[in-house]
């Protein structure tokens, strides 16, 4: 694929700027806002704001990261520290700036610009407007940060941030209009992406979406079986709610980030334990909300409707 003039000249102006501070700070940006943060915060959707909206978020999310890896697969294009005489625009090491797989497009501006773009198109409403805002803020922070960190040409994350907004509204408006008949969706998605696991040219991030798309749709068939829990709970509730999804979810992901290298590497495992992290944290922890959260159910209702 080949580089424009300016895509260099945008990344050697960026590299102009470099300084502890800023390396830190967008190695951050990356990191929390644009990697980890993006399932905690569709997490948090999910168990304590809008249920039927945390589905159509993660899932728009969780294909993101299949199409990102697969389209990754395609074009091969290099990183621009990987070309000759560029090597100094990386600032940090891949355990910090997260450049894995091939350049385009970007992994980071495309995931998070569907989590982002899904928010701002399924909480509309003027009293969100404070979430828009914030939303859009962060795609171009995250953006910025990976020209700035040297892993990425300005094309890959403007692609990058257009397919992710296509994602968002394409998928959401065939998952409202599916309504009730989402799970169909669900299961062809699955079969389809299905023969991609016996080639051997995928990168370990299209293992970690199509681990979380298997563990999404087997715990929303079950979660609608077995517990169908309700989001309509105090404030305490919700609290502890966030403090039962930390401990589970964050239990199952230092368990990866602990393992020897060679079986964190190891592809199968890192599909296993990303659909336990789906499955966990879209039917256990909802579970273990219907048990705990059983005794004041009545006690809440009969307060809301007094009120």
């Amino acid at each position: 694929m080949k580089t424009l003039d300016f895509e260099w000249k945008i990344l050697q102006w960026f590299d102009s700027f470099k300084c502890d501070f800023l390396n830190l700070f967008n190695q951050y940006v990356s990191l929390i806002f644009g990697s980890i943060g993006l399932i905690v915060i569709l997490m948090v959707v999910y168990w304590i704001c809008n249920k039927e909206k945390g589905y159509i978020i993660a899932y728009n999310l969780f294909l993101a990261i299949i199409l990102n890896n697969i389209l990754k697969t395609f074009f091969m294009r290099r990183r621009p520290f990987e070309h000759t005489g560029y090597e100094h625009l990386r600032k940090l090491d891949v355990a910090k700036d997260g450049a894995t797989g091939s350049s385009f497009p970007s992994g980071h501006a495309m995931n998070s610009s569907c989590l982002y773009s899904s928010l701002t198109l399924n909480f509309k409403a003027k009293r969100f407007l404070w979430l828009q805002i914030v939303c859009i803020v962060l795609i171009i922070l995250i953006a910025i940060s990976r020209l700035y960190l040297g892993v990425h040409f300005f094309t890959d994350v403007v692609c990058g941030v257009v397919l992710g907004i296509l994602i968002t509204i394409l998928f959401t408006f065939i998952q409202k209009v599916l309504a009730g008949k989402k799970n169909i969706l669900y299961i062809i998605t699955i079969i389809l992406f299905l023969p991609c696991l016996f080639f051997d040219i995928f990168a370990r991030d299209f293992y970690k979406g199509y681990g979380l798309m298997i563990g999404f749709m087997i715990a929303n068939l079950l979660e609608a079986r077995f517990v169908k829990f309700d989001i309509n709970v105090t404030g305490t509730q919700k609290l502890i709610r966030l403090l039962i999804g930390a401990i589970v979810v964050g239990s199952i992901y230092l368990v990866y980030e602990v393992v020897p290298s060679s079986v964190h590497n190891n592809l199968y495992f890192t599909l296993f334990i990303h659909f336990l992290l789906s499955f966990c944290g879209f039917f256990v922890v909802p579970l273990i909300f219907k048990f705990i959260e059983k005794p004041h159910k009545k006690a809440y209702k009969n307060t809301t409707s007094k009120n």
